[in-house]
């Protein structure tokens, strides 16, 4: 499981030979746009067929799940344009920007491999122990989360005119919620995700402690987030709660997830998270009741496809086609923006009216002003625009290659620690925003980091205070 140096020296080998041939394969006798599609097309994938040459392919390894999620964005969506021959995105031609968009994604993907190649260092120190997880303290912590979730749910429904418009909201989305979302706190309505850590504690105390009361108390705080978030179609909370919960239950028990189950997995996937939360979701573009909905998603599979390859759910290279043509050429890079809204993004605006905008949403007003005027909950042309957006090519090499080097620590520090609860409950809950990093950007990633991983590693703080180094199936 362990790439090591052969395992580097392979990847970088790898990497080098498809670059040159690819181009070999189409210099002098193709376009640029064929060149840069071969590159992209055999650089994506390559991690996933490195590991399966090496027998060493774990699908809960992030440069997999990197690797996923690049193939479906830059090999998947630009093919499919070219195939469909739909050069659109949302009415707005990506014909110019569409061989840039493909340098930015190769540039991209290279560079995060590239990130993740280097050897991480390793501390020699002795295993860390393992929590007793004392029901007690477990019961303590998840409450105290569940609490606070309650808590700024109630203040957000207070600030966006009571308890009913709250409740309303999360119905379904209206083409007018801004009005209600704009004025209110962030730290309020991400408030109730809170709800995320304190089910993976309950559900690994459970699994510790054999307390039935434990899992049903589990059980019901993860039917509080769906019900957050199903009539909202908020899918990537979605995915953060379940996400985290199969990969505890499969690192607790030292497996992986068979054929079967991943099959099984991908059709759940694509036909209630993606298709029918995305059709069922909007009020006004409801086509009818959400039976209605679901029974037309899973009448039509075909239509569903169609949507998934050319449609929202995977437009980040095409809107990043939209911003290699814009950028620089009307609008000017931004040297440094990421670092700043990183690092600004936490502060109210009502203490810094100031602050600026994060890069999505400069770019989203940028080319879609009349949807931007409207809602902001726009689109991201995946983690690669804003750092193109900040500093061109240099920036996208620079932001890849930390975000390969960032998961290339998060697997080697996580994996050391898989055999106890608190390093199997950080990095299950960890493991599900590599997806929402790569096709989103690094502010809005941080905002879950936020309310999932540090409430879980403060929880896990109060809770092994006193009983680091017992058994942990102590009872």
């Amino acid at each position: 499981m362990t790439l090591g140096a052969p395992g580097v020296r392979a990847l970088l080998v790898h990497i080098a030979v498809s670059c040159a041939v690819g181009w070999l394969f189409v210099a002098g006798i193709a376009t640029e746009r064929a060149l840069l599609l071969a590159v992209i097309i055999v650089a994506a994938p390559l991690p996933i067929l490195i590991r399966v040459v090496q027998r060493n392919f774990d699908p809960f390894e992030p440069l997999i799940l990197l690797s996923v999620a690049f193939s479906v964005m830059f090999v998947v969506r630009p093919i499919a344009h070219l195939v469909a021959d739909d050069m659109y995105v949302r009415g707005i031609s990506i014909e110019v920007g569409f061989d840039r968009a493909l340098l930015i994604a190769v540039v991209g993907v290279l560079a995060t491999y590239v990130g993740y190649a280097v050897p991480v260092r390793r501390r020699e120190r002795h295993s860390r122990p393992s929590l007793a997880f004392p029901a007690d303290r477990v019961l303590i912590a998840a409450l105290s989360l569940l609490v606070s979730a309650v808590g700024l749910f109630v203040l957000f429904a207070l600030e966006v005119g009571g308890l009913r418009i709250a409740l309303q909201l999360l119905g379904g989305r209206r083409f007018d919620d801004d009005q209600f979302y704009a004025p209110a706190s962030a730290y309020f309505y991400l408030g109730p995700f809170l709800s995320i850590p304190a089910t993976l504690l309950l559900l690994e105390a459970a699994n510790v402690r054999r307390r039935p009361a434990l899992l049903v108390l589990a059980v019901a705080a993860a039917i509080s987030i769906v019900f957050i978030t199903a009539g909202r179609g908020d899918r990537l909370w979605l995915l953060v709660l379940f996400g985290s919960v199969i990969v505890l239950r499969y690192l607790r028990q030292g497996s992986r997830p068979r054929g079967v189950h991943v099959l099984i997995a991908t059709t759940v996937l694509f036909f209630i998270f993606i298709t029918f939360l995305r059709e069922s979701r909007t009020i006004e573009t409801q086509t009818g009741s959400r039976t209605e909905v679901l029974v037309t998603t899973l009448r039509s599979p075909e239509d569903g496809l169609r949507d998934l390859v050319l449609g929202p759910d995977t437009e980040m290279f095409s809107v990043l086609a939209l911003v290699g043509e814009v950028v620089p050429q009307y609008r000017p890079h931004e040297p440094g923006s990421s670092v700043i809204t990183l690092m600004t993004e936490w502060i109210p605006r009502e203490l810094f009216a100031g602050k600026p905008d994060t890069a999505d949403l400069k770019i989203y007003a940028l080319l879609f002003p009349d949807q931007y005027q409207r809602t902001k909950l726009g689109t991201a042309p995946s983690i690669f625009g804003g750092f193109y957006y900040d500093s061109g090519l240099v920036g996208v090499a620079i932001g890849g290659f930390a975000i390969g080097l960032i998961g290339r620590w998060m697997f080697e520090l996580g994996r050391r620690s898989w055999n106890t609860p608190q390093g199997r409950l950080l990095y299950a809950a960890s493991l599900p925003l590599v997806v929402i990093l790569a096709r989103g950007n690094p502010t809005d990633t941080l905002a879950r980091v936020a309310y999932v991983v540090v409430p879980l590693w403060l929880a896990l703080r109060y809770i092994g205070r006193g009983h680091e180094g017992r058994n942990s199936t102590s009872r």
